[in-house]
This record gives C-alpha cells, structure tokens and sequence, in this order.
C-alpha cells in the first residue's frame, strides 16, 4: 500500500522537489541562479512527466487515479509550464528567477492533483496550492501598481472562494461518516450532501473563470507577467474541467445528473457569451484574451454534457488544442507589448 501511494504522488513529489532545488541553486550558484534555477525547473517537468508514464492503467493510491485520461490532461499542464512558465523570460528580473521557477512547478503540482484526484478533501488541498501559486505570480512585478491591485482583488475574491469550497466540505462530511470521495455512500443524506456539492462548484467556477465567477481574471492575466499570464489562462482551466469531469462520473448518480449538467450547461452559456461579447469592448490585447480564456472556460464545461465515453477524448482534444493556441496568442501579445508598448500597436 505504502508502495503504491509513493507511487501515485512520484510526479507531484518531482515537482515539490524541483521547486525546492530552484530556490537552492541561487545559494549554491550566486553568479548563476537563473540559469540553474531554469535548469532544475526543466528537469523536474522531464522527472515527474516520466513518473506519470510509471502509472499502471487505473492505478489507485492515496485518493488519487491515474488513467489514460488523466495522464493525458496531466501531461497537457506539464507541456504548459514547459512552454509559457520556463521559456518566457521577458519582464522577469533576473534575480527572481527561482522564485519564479518553484512557483510555477508548485502550481503545476496542485494541478496535477486536481487532475487525478477522487476524493473532496484533496481536491480542495490541490485547488488551494495552486491558487496561491498563482496569486503571487500575479504580483510578481509587485513595485507596479497594478501588478498590487490585481493581485489583491485575485486573492480576496479567491480566499472568499476558498471559503465557500470549506463550507461545501463541512455539509458534504456532515452528511455521512464516510470519507470524502466523489462516490457518494449509501445512507448519505442528500439534503447536506447536494448543497455541500453545489458550494464545492461555486469554488471550482470561479477557478475556472467561468461567468459569473469571471471578474478577476481580465485584471489579473494584464497584471502577471506575459509568461505567467498564459499560463495561468491554460492549466488551471484545463485541470479544473478534468476535475469536474471526473466528479459527474464518479459522485452522482443518475437521478443527481440531470440537474448538476443543467448548471453546467448553464453556466457555460453565461460564459460563452459573456466573454465573446465582453472581448469586443475590450481595448488591450491581455484584456481582450482574458475575456476569450472566459469563453473556453464554457467551452470546456461542455465536456461533461458529452455522450458517455467521449467526454474525456472531448476534454484531452478541445485542452490541448486550446493550449496551442493560446500560448501563441499570449506570446504574440508578448511581442505586441515589446513593439508598441503596452497593448502593442494597431486596433489594441
């Protein structure tokens, strides 16, 4: 069992022990912390993307699953800290760039559990480790003020989040003395089980940065750094889909199903809409992709509402296709910004 555990969490223990290595290599390497630092970072996305390759197909341990799927949207969210977190530089002191490398590789730790977790309480652990990962890259470029502005009104908003998702918790373990996994146990009383599933979700839409839990997102992605920002409009859209995805098929039975898909699909219309239409009055080019990464956001709730069976090929083809070209679209803002100052040339 011990084996088996270890085993489970070897790529987020790679990770936690690359972010821990790049906050060492500034003191190991003075003159070349940044280098070193980008080094680790790469050799622990390389490390724990091995570690998913060990996983035995439905593997079980310590409340998370690692199947074909799972692997698949992991791997997705370890390409993406690669490719935005660890090759974009611009923006980014020098001297803070360990820093910047453990918290990306801690955020793509709590993403990776989000993604194969099946249990409530790990669920929220992973959610909250990422999170606060990605309130400080917010305020990574912190002496501006709107780098202090956004990242406050990110934190706020998300520990208000965070308080909800501890409610649902307490209603969901209120209602059995079973533990929290996304099965629901029989004798479970649905009148605290239900509404504890429905704060839970408020949580997770508002860190998927679904309408119309969507209001910190266009200031926060025109904060970060350009690196961090695409980043952040990927991973943890595609992380919390998996998650919600794996809920609906594991917790809810079929007389549950009807009404927590009706939400989904409602919320996805609220955000399909609201981003697409919300991007047209936009006048930067980082706002203008926020309120595009709102309109995924229903895109990819819209997973769940696939035939059975092709909901996880949905989501692992809609992500990955999604995170191709939205870390193009970062990084032309990225040289938009570098040409034309902030906002970039022409119409933005």
């Amino acid at each position: 069992m011990n084996g088996l555990l270890s085993q489970a969490y070897l790529p987020m223990i790679c990770l936690g022990a690359g972010a821990g290595l790049a906050l060492m290599a500034v003191v190991l390497k003075p003159r070349a912390g940044s280098l070193a630092s980008r080094l680790v970072g790469l050799a622990s996305l390389m490390a724990s993307a091995a570690a998913l390759s060990l996983q035995d197909a439905g593997a079980v341990g310590g409340g998370l699953e690692w199947g074909p799927p799972q692997r698949a949207v992991a791997l997705i969210i370890l390409g993406c800290g690669l490719v935005t977190g660890l090759a974009g530089r611009r923006g980014l002191p020098e001297a803070r760039m360990p820093e910047y490398v453990a918290l990306i590789l801690l955020s793509c730790a709590g993403l990776l559990g989000m993604t194969a977790t099946q249990d409530f309480l790990l669920l929220f652990l992973s959610v909250e480790v990422s999170s606060i990962c990605f309130y400080v890259l917010t305020g990574f470029l912190s002496p501006q003020p709107r780098a202090l502005e956004a990242a406050l009104k990110y934190f706020i908003l998300g520990s208000l989040a965070s308080a909800v998702m501890v409610l649902g918790l307490a209603l969901i373990g209120g209602s059995s003395p079973a533990v929290l996994n996304f099965r629901m146990a029989p004798g479970q009383d649905p009148a605290l089980y239900l509404p504890g599933c429905a704060a839970l979700l408020v949580g997770l839409f508002f860190k998927l940065g679904a309408a119309p839990f969507h209001w910190w997102a266009p200031d926060a992605y025109e904060a970060a750094p350009p690196p961090a920002a695409g980043f952040m409009s990927v991973a943890p859209k595609i992380a919390a889909g998996a998650a919600l995805l794996r809920w609906v098929e594991r917790g809810l039975g079929p007389e549950h199903q009807m009404p927590v898909l009706g939400a989904f699909a409602a919320v996805a219309l609220i955000s399909i809409t609201v981003g697409n239409l919300g991007a047209l009055a936009q006048g930067g080019f980082r706002r203008f992709l926020a309120y595009s990464s709102i309109a995924n956001a229903g895109y990819l709730l819209l997973a769940p509402l696939a035939p059975p069976g092709q909901a996880w090929g949905a989501l692992v083809l809609y992500g990955g296709a999604y995170a191709a070209m939205n870390l193009g679209a970062f990084a032309a803002a990225d040289l938009l910004e570098r040409w034309g100052g902030e906002g970039g040339p022409g119409p933005f």
